[in-house]
């Protein structure tokens, strides 16, 4: 009977030591916002900026779309998504009202669209991935 566990628990670290290798999808993807800066606006509010790059592929839909989340950060592994805004028509600026508990918010900015292409066996939204700043009150 030992054997049969100590061969149990021998299985199960080796497949859980096991790395798989995943293929990424081919395709067009979207650059990161650039210059993402914030400057404070009063004492309850921040204006956020960036820069939207020049290189954004011609497979892509135009006007893009910014999306904003804004994260409370509770613990190393955990937070509590607190606002999420997707601003149209490629936008290069927000202003933000700072939440009033106390605390760090992580404020992620991401681009997003669509691509001209359609294909039913993808989704057509695109987000680049998202540049981060973070406010504590």
């Amino acid at each position: 009977m030992k054997r049969y566990i100590i061969a149990l628990i021998v299985m199960v670290i080796i497949s859980a030591c096991r790395k798989d290798e995943f293929d990424v999808k081919e395709g067009v993807s979207l650059p990161t916002v650039e210059n993402l800066k914030s400057e404070a606006v009063g004492t309850s509010q921040v204006k956020l900026s960036w820069q939207i790059p020049q290189q954004i592929p011609s497979e892509i839909e135009r006007p893009l779309k910014v999306f904003l989340e804004v994260n409370k950060i509770i613990g190393p592994t955990k937070h509590i998504s607190v606002f999420s805004h997707t601003i149209e028509e490629e936008a290069t600026s927000f202003l933000f009202d700072i939440p009033t508990d106390p605390g760090e918010y992580h404020v992620v900015v991401k681009l997003n669209g669509t691509t001209v292409q359609k294909d039913k066996n993808y989704s057509q939204i695109i987000f680049s991935l998202g540049q981060t700043i973070v406010l504590k009150k």
